[in-house]
């Protein structure tokens, strides 16, 4: 069974002599989504950016600098079900480098209309270190078709609707294929690969 797809090639530009690759420990830049000792980080920060009885429909991860490749992600934004009005959503915001949350804007912004009743779950149970054995199993997926792993693209977490047993892991992986200098910038592209993996972590088409 083939556990991913190439979903697109892509590009990015950064100013010469940037760095290209990030290293999450030389630049402080958030979790390492490939070790579960960073991971298991990701408990606390998110536990103490919700309440107990809070029913989260998802988490998105994302890295503040577009302009490289890398394995941390520094932010996350939390969407859940209004307490206040069950058919519309808000979100969190989490700087993951200094577990500082605010709310998200957007959200805040654009209310959702209609009655349909969102749902979500509990996370008083999630284990949010498996982020590492199903970024590493992907990792491995790759590498036994020779394909080098340099960075983590999007990265979610789908909770279900309503039902924890339904959770899945989205998210993609990239590999750099080459680069061009132009004047005083560079232009990587890279190809970006899809995965999903169950609520276990083992992955799936």
């Amino acid at each position: 069974m083939k556990t991913f797809k190439q979903i697109f090639s892509m590009a990015l530009t950064a100013v010469l002599g940037a760095a290209v690759f990030v290293s999450c420990s030389t630049f402080s830049s958030g979790i390492n989504f490939t070790k579960p000792e960073e991971t298991k980080k990701l408990n606390d920060l998110i536990s103490k950016a919700i309440t107990p009885d809070m029913l989260v429909q998802s988490i998105s991860f994302t890295y503040s600098n577009s302009s490289s490749f890398s394995l941390c992600k520094d932010k996350g934004e939390i969407i859940y079900v209004d307490p206040d009005n069950n058919t519309n959503v808000k979100g969190i915001d989490v700087d993951l480098k200094t577990g500082e949350c605010s709310e998200n804007q957007w959200y805040k912004e654009h209310p959702r209309s209609g009655s349909m009743v969102q749902k979500g779950v509990n996370l008083n149970d999630f284990d949010f270190s498996k982020i590492a054995d199903v970024v590493n199993a992907a990792v491995k997926v790759l590498g036994d078709e020779k394909i080098t792993t340099n960075g983590i693209g999007s990265f979610a977490i789908n909770f279900g609707w309503g039902d924890i047993n339904q959770t899945k892991y989205v998210f993609t992986l990239q590999h750099r294929t080459g680069s061009q200098q132009i004047g005083r910038t560079v232009r990587y592209t890279y190809n970006e690969y899809d995965f999903k993996a169950d609520k276990d972590g083992n992955l799936v088409e």
